[in-house]
């Protein structure tokens, strides 16, 4: 399998007082950053296409991986909040459930981590979703859960890598 799957770029999902960016130039493993408050707009935008994103790789015999930076994330409405986690369930149960080999958190304090207690606790069979400390420790992480799935992935670098703005 082609670890050139998916998208080739930065992705910017943005709404009026956070964004989601997703650095998609190593698929099938997805580099992400979450900014500010997101709210439901951004959410729809960002799992719209990470169904698409999954359809694609799922077409080609792949499998994906993501690291997510939660820690410049607000606190978002108690609404937002059960958006993402309802979102995030429910992808479980899509192509994107079937290609998914798990999810790094960079989290801090606060609102990430309430957020993921959350998902654990609604869909304990099923997450996937693992804390970590640092960029570095998600990245080796998730390359290691791709060669176990079959897909070998060299870059980036876990030591070197910076987000791009």
């Amino acid at each position: 399998m082609s670890r050139n799957a998916g998208s080739r770029g930065l992705e910017r999902f943005t709404g009026s007082k956070g964004e989601i960016l997703v650095d998609a130039r190593f698929a099938p493993l997805y580099l992400t950053s979450w900014r500010g408050k997101v709210d439901a707009e951004v959410l729809d935008k960002l799992y719209a296409w990470l169904l698409d994103e999954s359809a694609a790789i799922a077409a080609k015999g792949g499998c994906i991986a993501y690291v997510n930076d939660l820690g410049a994330i607000e606190t978002a409405s108690s609404g937002v909040r059960q958006i993402f986690v309802d979102r995030a369930a429910n992808l479980r149960h899509t192509v994107h459930g079937q290609v998914n080999v798990g999810a790094w958190h960079v989290v801090g304090e606060g609102e990430a981590r309430g957020i993921l207690a959350k998902l654990a606790w609604v869909s304990p069979n099923d997450w996937k979703g693992y804390e970590v400390s640092s960029w570095a420790e998600g990245i080796r992480a998730a390359q290691e859960a791709l060669r176990e799935a079959g897909i070998e992935i060299e870059e980036p670098e876990p030591e070197d890598y910076a987000f791009p703005d």
